[in-house]
């Protein structure tokens, strides 16, 4: 399919990488606030913080078909840091576990769609 065919044809690659890096930095950073080990300092959080919001700046905005979904997984990352920040760790471990299945869902939408185009959408509903 060309590239002009828009979200159907296939993201892989590069085009995943930001996107890739993004779930690892997640699953890595809700191990680390459930494996009881003390409160990470501030300055690693902070640093942690702007790696993370710099890979979701850059991520392929083709992917995200649904303005409400790209929106919850900011608010998943923006109250993961909020709560880490107050030294909620477990609060920060469920919202970054729930930004992490949202981009999950994103992703295999994007790999179905490329698989066999996008579906088609009842406006009076919202569903397919």
């Amino acid at each position: 399919m060309p590239a002009s065919a828009g979200i159907a044809h296939a993201q892989r690659g590069h085009d995943l990488r930001q996107t890739q890096v993004l779930l690892k930095a997640l699953c890595e950073m809700r191990v680390e606030l459930c494996d009881g080990a003390p409160r990470m300092p501030a300055s690693a959080l902070a640093s942690r913080h702007l790696a993370t919001m710099a890979l979701w700046r850059n991520r392929a905005r083709d992917l995200f078909t649904e303005s409400a979904v790209e929106q919850g997984i900011e608010e998943r990352l923006d109250a993961g840091f909020r709560h880490a920040h107050n030294g909620r760790v477990r609060e920060a471990a469920g919202e970054f576990k729930r930004a992490y299945l949202l981009l999950c869902c994103v992703l295999s939408d994007a790999r179905d769609t490329a698989r066999h185009g996008p579906r088609p959408y009842t406006v009076q509903t919202g569903r397919t």
